[in-house]
């Protein structure tokens, strides 16, 4: 991880807690089994040593300041501003295309047994604190680039006025209910 941020973001602990480990357990799962297929094995010239060899998985989490006009993602625009970015990358084998347009729907999954509720969690907490998601995927390697999944996770910058606000408030009192409930059944 490369933790690279001054910035604040106004949120809740525990919503970008579930955000993160979401993340971070896909791309766990992504790279559980990460293999390549040695050279040999694909010319023909397969010696009784070769196998194909796993390649190290690696998560990685980054944080940074960002200050953007406006970008386009995969999943809308981006309005301009100051963010923090948090990125999770994976050298998993990437998202499919097909998988890709559904990826935050609810109930969508690819694994047998899941929920489909992960992603869709991950953008409803982003979505409330007025966050954005673009997702970058690579299925083939290409160059010395190899496959693997980021998702950026772009969140507001918290406002200094905001967040003393937010620290000063005092607690609202509770007015207690006027409703009896003596003549309520059950």
């Amino acid at each position: 991880y490369e933790l690279k941020t001054d910035r604040l973001v106004f949120a809740h602990t525990i919503q970008i807690y579930r955000v993160i480990s979401n993340l971070v357990q896909n791309a766990g799962e992504a790279i559980t089994n990460v293999s390549v297929v040695n050279v040999s094995d694909l010319t023909g010239e397969n010696d009784s040593n070769s196998k194909n060899d796993l390649i190290n998985g690696n998560v990685t989490i980054v944080t940074q300041n960002v200050d953007i006009p406006t970008i386009f993602g995969s999943h809308g625009e981006i309005p301009e501003g100051s963010y923090v970015l948090l990125s999770v990358s994976d050298n998993g084998p990437g998202i499919q295309s097909a998988a890709m347009e559904k990826i935050l729907e609810p109930y969508f999954t690819t694994k047998s047994n899941g929920t489909g509720l992960g992603l869709f969690n991950v953008w409803k907490i982003v979505s409330d604190y007025n966050g954005h998601i673009n997702v970058l995927t690579r299925t083939e390697p290409k160059g010395n680039k190899g496959t693997g999944t980021t998702f950026q996770i772009y969140l507001p910058r918290a406002e200094a006025a905001k967040l003393t606000e937010s620290i000063t408030e005092t607690p609202r009192e509770t007015q207690t209910p006027t409703v009896s409930y003596s003549n309520l059944n059950i």
